[in-house]
C-alpha cells in the first residue's frame, strides 16, 4: 500500500470515522443484531422445550443446552462477518460472497450438532453440507441485495 493510500485510510470521512473505523463499527452492529437474532431463535427453543420438554430436541438428535449454545455462537459470527464485510455489499458478486463466507459457520454448526464431526458424517450428511452451504448463500445473499441495492 502506498503511503498516499495509506493516509486516506486514516482520514476521516464527513462523519470523523477512518475506513478502519467504520469496519469495526460495522462488524460491531453486526454482532448486536446477531445476538439480537440469536434471542429470538432462543426464545423460540425454550418455548419448544417448555411445551414438549427435553424430549423435542432429544428425538432431533440434539440437546435443549447445545441448541441454545449452537444459536448464540453462529448468529453471533455470522452477524459479525456480515456486519464486516459491509464493503463488498456494492456488487452481485460481493453480497453473495459475504452469504458464502456468513454460511459457513451457520452449516457447520447446523451439521455439527446433528451428525456429529465430520469425521462422523455418513455419506448423505456429506452431500447434504454444500447443499446447505448453497442455499444459506443464496438466502444471505439475496437479503443483502435486498437491503442494500447498488
Amino acid at each position: 500500500m502506498s503511503p498516499v493510500e495509506t493516509e486516506m485510510r486514516r482520514a476521516p470521512d464527513e462523519r470523523g470515522q477512518t475506513a478502519e473505523g467504520a469496519r469495526g463499527r460495522d462488524a460491531r452492529k453486526g454482532i448486536v443484531l446477531g445476538l439480537i437474532t440469536a434471542a429470538i431463535f432462543c426464545a423460540w427453543a425454550t418455548f419448544v422445550r417448555v411445551t414438549a420438554g427435553e424430549s423435542a430436541f432429544s428425538r432431533m438428535g440434539a440437546s435443549y443446552t447445545g441448541t441454545m449454545a449452537t444459536y448464540l455462537v453462529t448468529c453471533t459470527v455470522a452477524g459479525g462477518i456480515i456486519g464486516g464485510l459491509k464493503r463488498f455489499y456494492g456488487t452481485r458478486g460481493g453480497a453473495y460472497a459475504t452469504g458464502f463466507v456468513a454460511g459457513l459457520p451457520i452449516v457447520l454448526a447446523i451439521m455439527l450438532q446433528q451428525a456429529g464431526y465430520p469425521w462422523q458424517w455418513s455419506e448423505e450428511e456429506r452431500a447434504l453440507a454444500p447443499v446447505l452451504l448453497l442455499v444459506a448463500t443464496i438466502a444471505i445473499g439475496s437479503e443483502i441485495r435486498r437491503r442494500h441495492p447498488h
